[in-house]
């Protein structure tokens, strides 16, 4: 059988293939879950993404520019672990996290504003030590998406070469609001942002209510797919120093 026949196959088998659904708890790896199986699955989704990186690459050493993302994939992929996140895909300068259970939204934004902090802290750190980046004028920055709901998360691809897939509207569009750049780093739906916790919704006194500020004042509307989504945005940061 030729490449052709091959592949006209193997479109006709899995078009016309139902999968085998089941609902999870836990976020499923390529070893837990086949290419006919499917797991439906209610999670928050974090994207974190490293902005301007083809002026990084474009710029500055190859090897520099190396670090810089090395640097910032392994900040985002440590702080996600960290609250129990589960990473399931990269993309170059990208990270997507998973996030499941009761208090997920909250994990999910607390994350968000560590990565900012250690960005922030990065941004003016990395210039010194690396004089290609000073240099070449570039800054760090970034996006954080995030947003919550139901996901169905597949199995993509062939033997040795398989990888996981979620599909829905919070991935979709947890991964969209990480290309905003309107000043804002962390952009969350309000869907995420209202279950977070006071702590992370908040910085100051519960006991004060009225003096309290909010750590997503930032309100605005995007639209992704052609619906009209509400969105919060912040440019808070919270590190664990």
């Amino acid at each position: 059988m030729g490449i052709h026949e091959d592949i006209l196959g193997t479109i006709v088998d899995q078009v016309g293939q139902e999968f085998d659904v089941r609902t999870g708890r836990t976020v499923p790896t390529d070893e837990t879950i086949t290419s006919g199986q499917a797991v439906e699955l209610e999670a928050t989704y974090l994207y974190a993404d490293l902005a301007d990186s083809s002026g990084l690459a474009q710029k500055v050493d190859p090897h520099d520019a190396a670090r810089v993302i090395r640097a910032y994939v392994n900040t985002a992929v440590k702080l996600i672990r960290h609250k129990d996140g589960h990473i399931r895909s990269f993309d170059g300068d990208r990270v997507m996290g998973i996030f499941v259970g009761d208090d997920k939204e909250t994990r999910a934004g607390r994350t968000a504003l560590a990565i900012n902090a250690y960005v922030v802290a990065m941004r003016g750190w990395i210039p010194g030590e690396l004089p290609s980046v000073k240099e070449a004028g570039w800054k760090m920055r970034h996006g954080v998406g995030i947003d919550t709901g139901p996901a169905l998360i597949i199995r993509a691809g062939i033997r040795d070469n398989a990888d996981i897939v979620s599909i829905g509207q919070a991935p979709n569009v947890a991964a969209k609001l990480s290309d905003i750049r309107d000043g804002h780093a962390l952009h969350a739906t309000e869907e995420a942002y209202v279950p977070m916790s006071r702590e992370v919704s908040f910085k100051g006194s519960a006991l004060k209510p009225e003096e309290a500020k909010s750590r997503w004042p930032h309100r605005e509307t995007v639209t992704v797919g052609g619906r009209t989504i509400s969105v919060r945005g912040s440019s808070w940061y919270w590190d664990y120093g």
